[in-house]
């Protein structure tokens, strides 16, 4: 028999990506989150060569070869800290390699230190195409293939997985990747100096029970 253990599948959802222009940011600056996005994919392949002998074939492979391709939806400029569509341009055009971050949430866990953490894969890439989608009352987007430099590395040389925690992202990352925006108070969003500004922080554990719809037992 089956166990229902077995039949919960692995959410695609929960692999979000992450990238930095490591040739212009500073080293202090942490990666951001690669626009909004849509369908992503890997593919890692390594070619196979056949030698031909009088009692059989040898089968070898060769060097991996490996992509990484994100639906990037491209978020509105105004407000944001970055703009992501002149972001991934300006990458393009320099011929930057680009450092991309591979987070698989379904691996959300804690470490010794009480720190969250998920499993992570980082790669080196060139961006060889940037195609741009202009639908027509849709949102601009670009389905970006990223060419692995070498090898992504995703485990170890004993098969453990590399990690990335709280600390290594942007404050309420784990959080704010399933919510577009916080609760806010009226005096912490609207317009200030001719810039919209969101003065929000993470609302993940800002709520206050409310003991009076427990009624009289629960509360005792």
């Amino acid at each position: 028999m089956v166990s229902t253990g077995s039949l919960t599948a692995r959410d695609s959802d929960k692999i979000i990506y992450y990238w930095k222009r490591i040739e212009h940011a500073a080293v202090a600056d942490l990666p951001a989150i690669l626009g909004l996005q849509g369908a992503t994919s890997t593919t890692n392949q390594r070619n196979v060569q056949s030698t031909q002998t009088k009692t059989g074939v040898i089968k070898s492979v060769q060097a991996p070869n490996q992509t990484r391709v994100v639906d990037v939806i491209m978020t509105d400029p105004k407000g944001a800290t970055t703009d992501i569509a002149k972001e991934l341009y300006n990458a393009w055009q320099n011929g930057e390699v680009v450092g991309l971050w591979r987070l698989d949430l379904n691996t959300l866990s804690y470490n010794t230190e009480g720190k969250r953490q998920v499993d992570t894969e980082f790669s080196k890439c060139l961006i060889g195409n940037l195609p741009e989608t202009e639908g027509l009352g849709a949102a601009q987007q670009s389905n970006i293939t990223f060419d692995v430099i070498g090898v992504a590395r995703r485990y170890d040389s004993n098969e453990n997985p590399y990690h990335l925690t709280e600390d290594d992202l942007p404050e309420g990352a784990f959080d704010n990747m399933e919510k577009f925006y916080n609760f806010a108070k009226g005096t912490e969003v609207g317009v200030e100096n001719g810039a919209i500004v969101d003065k929000t922080t993470s609302d993940a554990k800002s709520g206050v029970a409310d003991n009076y719809t427990l009624g009289p037992k629960a509360q005792q």
